[in-house]
């Protein structure tokens, strides 16, 4: 028995979501009961299917070696503990020691006619003609009793499913179209179909793919379908003779695979990949010539490539600014292990630490860092362009443990510009030092400019942000997806004679605060989000107008001392869209999850309802209410990353009538990208094209009695320069360039409108017909092994 625990264990949770499928409303009581020999019991009772579930996964056996038991006298204690219209599963795989005491069976028989419960056995062997020996022959043809052969626990499971919850039904007129009427011990009965599950007056596609033991597909991948399944190779396979799934060589011919002719094509198993050939650029697929290695730019000026065009750029003038102190090589044995790892660009070094990598070996544990990074080499002269030198870092006693390739360039005004690529190896804590002795006279801020000033030279404001009144400060204003943005220039509080650190925001809790000391700012925040710091929302039908003020009490810090208090009103407008009106809703009904792509960001993925097909009006509050003919509209759309790169797939979406994504119950709307052709309402009006999503349902029509239900969509991101994203819903499926990886979203419940009161009362999802107790019992066989 101890390897029938292991099998049935796995398939626990499975079995429990069927019952709750077949017995779809009411409260249900979960009972189990214990029998060997000599004792029968204990029994454990609960309403809870988790707890019910625990009491299973914490079954063990221990002993045996006496295969008689007493399933009888269980069976009794079974029917005793359980309510009216109970179905008791029976696993053993043991004789019973008590199929003879003729006064036990017909006691059993009486109370299965009393309570109207149904009982099925999943036995094996010998147990099979003795346990059911006196059963089958005894002289009560209407008691509702079946019984199945298996070998193990698993195929009993099975058993099952096909036996629960059998309906018994005066006629067949209200058997449901997916279910057949049958004769039982002289009762018609409603049973649904192979491949369907409910009590046979609501029958429900079973999704065979959702379960490894539920389908026979082990050599490709599994493709539910209304009532069955079929086996369908991967992508990039085929069908061989045998059966099995065989590997398609797409780079055989030409006609197999998608490669430009100026590429080469290479096969893996499953798929193939593209490379375009030296002196091109591309994906593959794609394929042009790449100026940028014949020199199209010139000399000392970057060539990037992309698709269609190119681009020059003079590192000179672009390139990011590191003033950092803590680089230079003089700060030895700090208490920061600083990494560069995550440096990959132009640099300039600017600051008293030093404006150049110093030339000779650094020590390790200076540059406020472990290992030290220095310059193996001099530095270019200005009329050398752009050069390669190598870079060491200083570790474990060496002066150049680990290397790696800079690209340097000698700018007009003696500095010099970095390429770096990380660290070597991308090991930490790896840094760029600066040598302390190299001077600097070009450290000026963004709105900054050296120049000769009352006969010396130094870093002044330019002319541009001198103000003579604090009337005539003024922000920059950035409105950005998350945020208003005003950026204040210190010249400009300067000019003033006020210093940054003298200004207090009024209401800071509410507001983000950075300060950039490389373009001389500091910008305040406003999160544009309803309700929060006094944020006001307007739409004028087309667009959403955010407005807020941010109030500073001012002193200033020259000879002439004054208070004074500055109003900065922050206005943005945006064009209302699916987006946007998500954002202004006080209680939007959505869900939304992280998405990380390496090295194109972080993006997020939303999914909401919405009330009319604008996709501009969400539903707010707890649920969704519809008639039984309303349409619902489903928006999906992903913010951040890289906006022209990737657009939304919604693979799959389908609804339940838990929470539950897993739910042995499912209505496909989109299947593999495509739309269930099966439900005419259903209309996918964007998919793959773009970053959102849309499409409706009349969602009531498929659900029979179900009171409310949850929608689930499966999206992912394609990368539309790795080819087509859009799905082709011409075949039985869809396949889409570039794919990533699956995320789930789940939004609910909607509610049916005359189902209200019921739905939300009892929290049942079923008919709505009956709220009586349903008992639900496992009768188990335990051991006692002699070891």
């Amino acid at each position: 028995m101890y390897d029938d625990f292991l099998e049935l264990k796995i398939v626990n949770s499975w079995l429990l979501d069927r019952v709750t499928a077949r017995f779809p409303c009411g409260v249900r009581q979960y009972t189990m009961v214990e029998f060997n020999d000599p004792t029968v019991g204990p029994v454990r009772k609960t309403e809870s299917k988790k707890e019910f579930s625990d009491f299973f996964n914490n079954l063990v056996a221990n002993g045996g070696g006496d295969c008689p038991e007493l399933a009888m006298h269980g069976l009794e204690l079974a029917l005793e503990n359980s309510p009216p219209n109970s179905f008791i599963l029976v696993l053993t795989d043991a004789s019973a020691l008590d199929y003879w005491d003729t006064a036990l069976v017909n006691h059993i028989y009486s109370l299965i006619e009393s309570t109207k419960s149904q009982m099925t056995a999943a036995v094996s062997g010998f147990a099979m003609w003795s346990f059911f020996g006196s059963l089958r022959h005894a002289p009560t043809p209407s008691t509702a009793i079946r019984w199945t052969s298996t070998d193990d626990v698993s195929t009993a499971a099975h058993s099952a499913d096909i036996a629960v919850n059998i309906s018994s039904a005066g006629g067949c007129s209200e058997c449901h179209p997916n279910a057949k009427c049958e004769e039982y011990f002289g009762f018609m009965e409603c049973n649904c179909m192979d491949g369907f599950i409910g009590d046979g007056f609501t029958c429900s596609d079973i999704d065979e793919c959702a379960y490894s033991w539920s389908n026979n597909c082990s050599y490709g991948i599994c493709h539910n379908t209304f009532g069955s399944y079929t086996c369908l190779c991967p992508s990039g396979y085929t069908t061989s003779s045998d059966g099995t799934c065989a590997d398609i060589n797409e780079c055989a011919s030409p006609e197999l695979n998608s490669c430009h002719s100026s590429a080469s094509c290479i096969n893996y198993n499953g798929y193939y990949y593209c490379v375009c050939l030296s002196g091109y650029f591309g994906n593959g697929f794609q394929c042009e010539i790449d100026e940028c290695t014949y020199g199209a730019c010139g000399l000392g000026i970057e060539c990037t490539k992309s698709l269609g065009t190119y681009n020059c750029s003079d590192p000179c003038s672009y390139h990011t600014v590191l003033n950092e102190p803590w680089r230079s090589t003089s700060n030895k044995y700090g208490y920061r292990y600083n990494c560069d790892s995550t440096k990959v660009g132009w640099y300039r070094f600017v600051g008293s630490g030093g404006v150049r990598m110093p030339e000779s070996c650094a020590s390790e544990y200076s540059c406020d860092t472990a290992a030290s990074i220095w310059l193996s080499g001099t530095h270019p002269m200005l009329s050398d362009s752009i050069v390669n030198r190598t870079v060491c870092a200083s570790w474990g006693g060496s002066c150049c443990l680990w290397s790696s390739t800079v690209q340097i360039k000698a700018c007009p005004g003696g500095y010099h510009v970095y390429k770096m690529d990380g660290t070597p190896y991308n090991i930490c804590s790896l840094s760029y030092c600066t040598d302390p002795t190299s001077v600097d006279s070009l450290t000026c801020a963004a709105d900054e400019e050296w120049k000769l000033s009352d006969g010396s030279y130094g870093c002044y404001c330019k002319d541009k942000y001198e103000v003579a009144d604090i009337a005539d400060l003024r922000p920059e204003l950035t409105c950005d997806v998350y945020n208003m943005k005003a950026a204040f220039h210190k010249c400009q509080l300067k000019s003033l004679n006020l210093n940054a650190s003298s200004i207090t925001l009024k209401d800071s809790s509410c507001f983000g605060f950075h300060e950039d000391p490389s373009s001389n700012t500091f910008t305040i925040m406003s999160p544009l989000q309803a309700g929060r710091c006094g944020l006001l929302i307007t739409t004028n039908g087309t667009h959403a107008i955010y407005e807020n003020t941010l109030y500073f009490a001012i002193e200033s810090t020259g000879l002439i001392v004054r208070n004074e208090e500055l109003a900065v009103i922050m206005s943005c407008a945006y064009v209302l869209d699916m987006m946007i009106s998500l954002n202004i809703a006080v209680n939007p009904i959505f869900s939304s999850t992280n998405i990380s792509v390496g090295g194109t960001g972080q993006f997020t993925a939303n999914m909401a309802l919405y009330q009319d097909s604008s996709y501009v009006t969400p539903y707010e509050g707890s649920a969704v209410v519809l008639s039984s003919k309303s349409l619902l509209y489903v928006g999906v759309f992903v913010q951040g990353g890289d906006s022209s790169q990737y657009v939304v797939i919604m693979k799959n979406c389908y609804a339940t009538p838990t929470s539950n994504p897993y739910d042995a119950v499912k209505y496909y709307i989109v299947k593999d990208s495509c739309p269930n052709k099966q439900d005419s309402t259903i209309s996918v009006l964007e998919n793959g094209v773009s970053r959102k999503g849309r499409l409706s349902l009349q969602v009531f029509k498929f659900v029979g009695n179900y009171n409310s239900v949850y929608i689930h969509c499966a999206v992912s991101l394609c990368d539309v320069t790795a080819g087509s994203c859009s799905p082709s819903c011409s075949g039985i499926g869809s396949r889409s360039a570039g794919a990533e990886e699956s995320y789930q979203l789940s939004v609910g419940p909607i509610v049916r409108q005359d189902k209200v009161s019921i739905a939300l009362s009892s929290g049942c999802i079923g008919t709505g017909e009956s709220s009586a107790l349903l008992g639900f019992v496992f009768l188990l066989m335990t051991q006692t092994l002699f070891l």
